[in-house]
């Protein structure tokens, strides 16, 4: 008969576990080797229970044959409760991590692993832990709030797209998308995408002369729980103007109108440089133009007299294409 088994941690140089065996016939006892199998401690589930975060099973390995890790093999489900009711396998989630999904709102998710030895008994007792309860996604989209146009509404002035970016999640601001429309009044009416205008700012031409502007923003963020909510919904500023003519100093182009307020004749002097007279009325509206042939003549004469009482606009195109813009009273 078999008498008292000890196990021993070393004989001989040897690594492996040791069983002494002592025989209750003679008192003489033998040591022989056995083999254990793996396991698989300090199980555990780490990550945000929510859904779309990704979870992560961890564990340590252990074989007291010293038989190194071969392939372990992984498997998560989900269950009705803690106890495990209802427990299904979770197809393809058979890695050291799983990402949830919708289907697993108001669940709980167990991780299992077998552990597997490369040599000697290779496959150990299957080891499982339990997460809490699934919640729901808090995954939100940025807004673009406070959406509003600042700057001088006059052609050649440099408008401003301001707005406040929020992200439930905290995630930062990442390239926001932009756009510019013009339109012919308040309302909207005969609305114009402008072309090219993809910054939050845009410099007026004379196609807004009287025209309405409005900016778009299409909130985006650097990182998100999923790719939809990466980019939140277009918001857009109300309509601002109407867009009048930039007055700008002629002085420094040595261009001079006298008199001014003018009755019936007025004078401009140094228009070598001027290709075309414009004039228009306080609206914008062009009343009448002038293309300059003799350009050797540095003064025009221009006739008002046709002209009602009030204020107009004389717009000078020089020969560099320059716009430049004159105020003039009409009595």
């Amino acid at each position: 008969a078999v008498g008292d088994i000890t196990y021993k941690n070393d004989i001989s140089g040897s690594d492996k576990p040791i069983i002494y065996v002592l025989s209750t016939n003679n008192g003489f006892g033998a040591y022989r080797y056995t083999e254990i199998p793996p396991q698989a401690v300090n199980v555990s589930i780490s990550g945000t229970e929510e859904v779309y975060y990704e979870l992560t099973g961890s564990y340590s390995y252990d074989d007291l044959n010293g038989d190194q890790e071969g392939t372990s093999l992984y498997q998560w489900y989900r269950a009705d409760d803690a106890s495990g009711t209802g427990k299904t396998a979770i197809s393809g989630a058979v890695n050291l991590t799983y990402t949830l999904t919708e289907a697993d709102e108001g669940k709980y998710i167990i991780f299992e692993i077998i552990p597997v030895a490369q040599s000697g008994i290779e496959q150990g007792a299957t080891v499982g832990v339990v997460s809490n309860v699934i919640a729901a996604s808090t995954a939100a989209a940025p807004v673009a709030e406070n959406v509003y146009i600042s700057g001088n509404f006059e052609t050649g002035q440099v408008l401003t797209g301001n707005y406040t970016y929020y992200d439930a999640n905290g995630d930062l601001e990442g390239d926001s998308k932009y756009g510019w429309y013009r339109a012919d009044d308040a309302a909207g009416t005969n609305l114009f995408t402008i072309i090219g205008a993809y910054e939050n700012t845009y410099t007026l031409t004379e196609n807004e002369l009287n025209k309405y502007i409005r900016f778009r923003v299409t909130p985006v963020a650097q990182t998100g729980i999923t790719q939809e909510s990466l980019t939140g919904e277009i918001t857009y500023s109300n309509f601002a103007g109407p867009v009048a003519l930039d007055i700008k100093d002629l002085n420094s182009n040595n261009i001079t109108l006298y008199p001014n307020p003018v009755n019936d004749i007025l004078e401009i002097q140094n228009t070598e440089s001027v290709n075309q007279i414009t004039i228009l009325d306080i609206l914008g509206k062009e009343i009448k133009t002038i293309h300059i042939e003799n350009k050797e003549n540095s003064k025009l004469i221009l006739k008002t007299s046709d002209l009602k009482k009030g204020i107009y606009f004389i717009r000078f195109e020089t020969k560099d294409k320059l716009i430049l813009t004159k105020k003039i009273i009409k009595l």
